[in-house]
């Protein structure tokens, strides 16, 4: 069977040419400054942005020797509501949750109050994992971070223990 190329002489580049037009053309975020120098210059980075649209809104709180040194919310809180953010503004945190813990962790064991190889068990006791034999790999903080420690996953029934 001998297949016509004249059609796909034309298609190939064609969509070639598309793809490529779309790479350019479609919108970036703005780059961050490499440096920022005054809180001017941080409040336009943050609203250009918002403005982007990704994030439609975002609250920053600067807290110094633990006190609070700035806050200010940017964007859209609820944006089909039109309800502006301001710095005490509540939002769905989902996956960003799991950069936050990881940071957290990482300060802990900078601190030497863990390592990422310790059990599970050894830093919450409460969380008890059993294991079906005594060869069984312990489940390690690593293994939580990386989602490879072989539980099952509670997520949908966390979430909603958590909201009711």
């Amino acid at each position: 069977m001998v297949m016509k190329s004249g059609k796909w002489k034309t298609i190939l580049p064609t969509s070639g040419l598309l793809i490529a037009g779309l790479m350019i053309l479609w919108p970036r975020s703005p780059e961050p400054p490499l440096t920022i120098t005054s809180v001017g210059e941080l409040e336009a980075y943050m609203n250009k942005l918002v403005d982007f649209g990704s994030p439609p809104g975002m609250s920053l709180v600067v807290v110094k020797n633990g006190k609070v040194v700035y806050k200010k919310g940017f964007g859209w809180a609820d944006r089909p509501r039109k309800i502006a953010a301001t710095s005490e503004s509540i939002y769905h945190w989902w996956s960003i949750t799991k950069i936050v813990t990881a940071i957290a962790i990482l300060q802990l064991q900078e601190q030497g109050k863990l390592q990422l190889n310790d059990s599970v068990n050894r830093v919450l006791p409460f969380f008890n994992v059993q294991y079906p034999s005594a060869n069984s790999k312990v489940v390690t903080i690593q293994n939580l971070l990386n989602h490879s420690s072989g539980l099952p996953d509670a997520g949908f029934r966390i979430m909603s223990w958590i909201h009711h």
